[in-house]
């Protein structure tokens, strides 16, 4: 099954022991989605000093940094190795310089659709380095925790109904259908619960909860017919937020339902203050440490 969304998928790669989770990943949608290039991506980061100093920190204080050929060899190893993809369609890019700048500028012009991206522990600092490229990437991200979760049966899908989630599910629907997992998309959306200040009164704001879930079904039922979305593809759950915490809602029913991935849209709706981009997918990436999240653009 080829699907021309992943023609190009991107493999951010830094020699360390993470690389070989993220390039068994990569392998694994590689040989389900055929694309026509897999590529290993890695940057030697090097930064200014002032107006002419620069260092290169793979060794910064002497002159035994490693060549770039011995990087691309090893990168090539890796690759191989790791991935089990063909190697006929696997290329290795390296670059020098910021690695936010460069990583962004490798993704646009080897025209990646899909960049994946191995999360490290939220101790590493890894958090940053997610919310980072969540905002500047403009391909699609995968962010992989661990292996624990394949190979993927069990797909979780973040919805708010807006055109951004729609085509989160359009990629949900395309994995699904290429792992011929019988299990339906589990669409999950959170009701955020406005405060009580809001309303004034008790009877004013116990009428208003009441009214949310009614409001969400309707919207539900109208996405669905909108996007002509079958009921037996998916199931829908609408849930009221337990603590008014949206990322950890949706990352607690992820772990009861057993999810092997989590599909959110890169954006939202704007009058919910880019309900995704803009704190959830970045509470998920900081709080989550299990399960691969798949951002689409």
């Amino acid at each position: 099954m080829v699907v021309e969304h992943l023609d190009r998928i991107g493999v951010a790669l830094d020699l360390s022991e993470k690389d070989e989770e993220t390039l068994q990943f990569a392998g694994y949608l590689a040989r389900l989605f055929q694309p026509a290039e897999l590529i290993g991506l890695h940057i030697v980061p090097v930064w200014d000093i002032g107006d002419f100093f620069k260092v290169d920190i793979r060794h910064p204080f002497t002159p035994a940094a490693p060549a770039l050929g011995k990087i691309y060899d090893s990168l090539a190893e890796e690759m191989a190795a790791h991935s089990k993809y063909d190697r006929e369609k696997m290329k290795i890019h390296i670059e020098e310089g910021r690695p936010y700048q460069v990583l962004r500028q490798m993704v646009e012009e080897n025209n990646i659709q899909l960049l994946l991206v191995g999360q490290k522990k939220a101790s590493s600092g890894s958090g940053i380095t997610s919310r980072r490229l969540a905002r500047h990437i403009s391909s699609d991200l995968l962010f992989v925790p661990s292996l624990d979760r394949l190979p993927v049966k069990r797909i979780l899908w973040a919805v708010d109904f807006s055109d951004h989630a729609y085509h989160a599910y359009l990629i949900a629907d395309q994995l699904k259908k290429a792992t011929r997992t019988p299990d339906k998309i589990i669409g999950l959306h959170i009701i955020d619960i406005p405060p009580y200040q809001q309303y004034g009164e008790r009877g004013t704001y116990e009428y208003a909860l009441s009214s949310l879930p009614v409001a969400a079904r309707r919207r539900c039922a109208g996405f669905l017919e909108k996007n002509q979305i079958r009921d037996n593809a998916v199931q829908i759950e609408i849930h009221m937020s337990a603590g008014r915490n949206i990322a950890e809602d949706i990352l607690t029913h992820a772990r009861k339902m057993e999810a092997d991935i989590i599909f959110v849209g890169a954006v939202g709706h704007s009058g919910l203050e880019n309900y995704f981009l803009g704190s959830v997918t970045e509470s998920i990436l900081a709080q989550n440490s299990h399960i691969p999240v798949w951002i689409v653009r």
